[in-house]
């Protein structure tokens, strides 16, 4: 049962995780690569990209994880703290080292002037805060084919300004995995992780595909399929819980990191832009972890 099973950390969630993060990053370099509304090829097969699958992983466990974090705080506020303390020193270290070392050293705009436009202080300030992310810098990345600094803090604002804004649509699906996700604890007692179940759950996602239960059950699918693999150990690959936790570093620093490098070299392809930003990304993500 899921309750037993989610007793103690030896499981793969944290390589579950990482393999996420570096999902994202991959999907994102055929925008950045290429510009904006390139397709990477999985999307064409399947409908969806990589990166939005890999997000759909990351918001079913987060469901999970984040719903048994409530239940063991003793109030509200501890909860919010502790979330608090999980998201923002990271994040406020990367805005700051995006904002402010790099964005110099690569805007077209003089030091001087970069740093006094209100847009670089907006930024900081919103993007440190989770409200109403701004994704761009003055003068920065403006040549590169996707001018885009920062994209994936995205999904962690709780921003709902103006009763209707463009990402409710996406806020409403990617809420779907995670309260499934928010289900699995709360009724982990009946809950069995099972591989025919996830077998089964995988053909009824490919039978639907067609229909209005395409999502649902592609959300389902990849909820329980994440629990399933989190928690079907396998000894020798325990031993990446030895290193860290290093997916949240990686979420955060690769879209800079990759639009630096588009920037540096010059024209590139997905597979380059991959090859180059993400050992500097996890060596940003390795140092965030352990330092931060």
């Amino acid at each position: 049962r899921l309750s037993a099973l989610a007793i103690g950390r030896d499981n793969h969630f944290n390589l579950i995780l990482f393999l996420a993060a570096v999902a994202v990053l991959v999907s994102h370099a055929w925008p950045l690569a290429l510009g904006r509304g390139t397709v990477e090829p999985l999307k064409t097969a399947l409908g969806y990209s990589l990166g939005e699958l890999a997000v759909f992983v990351f918001f079913g466990l987060s469901g999970f994880f984040i719903a048994g974090s409530y239940d063991r705080q003793g109030s509200a506020l501890s909860f919010v703290m502790a979330r608090a303390a999980r998201l923002l020193p990271g994040l406020a270290v990367s805005i700051l080292i995006v904002a402010l070392i790099m964005g110099p050293l690569v805007s077209r705009l003089d030091a001087g002037t970069y740093l006094s436009h209100p847009d670089t202080v907006q930024f900081i300030v919103q993007n440190i805060l989770l409200f109403k992310p701004q994704y761009t810098l003055p003068g920065v990345f403006t040549t590169n084919p996707y001018p885009t600094v920062e994209g994936s803090i995205w999904t962690l604002a709780p921003y709902l300004g103006d009763l209707i804004h463009p990402r409710l649509q996406q806020t409403r699906l990617l809420s779907l995995p995670f309260v499934f996700g928010a289900s699995c604890w709360i009724w982990r007692d009946y809950i069995t992780l099972r591989w025919p179940f996830v077998v089964g759950l995988i053909v009824l996602t490919w039978a639907v595909h067609a229909t209005v239960f395409a999502f649902p059950m592609l959300a389902l699918a990849v909820t329980y399929t994440s629990l399933w693999a989190g928690y079907c150990k396998l000894d020798p690959l325990l031993m990446f819980n030895r290193v860290g936790d290093y997916s949240y570093g990686i979420y955060i620093y690769a879209m800079p990191l990759q639009g630096l490098v588009v920037w540096v070299w010059g024209d590139m392809t997905p597979a380059l832009n991959i090859a180059l930003a993400l050992p500097l990304t996890l060596l940003s993500a390795v140092l965030s972890w352990h330092w931060i």
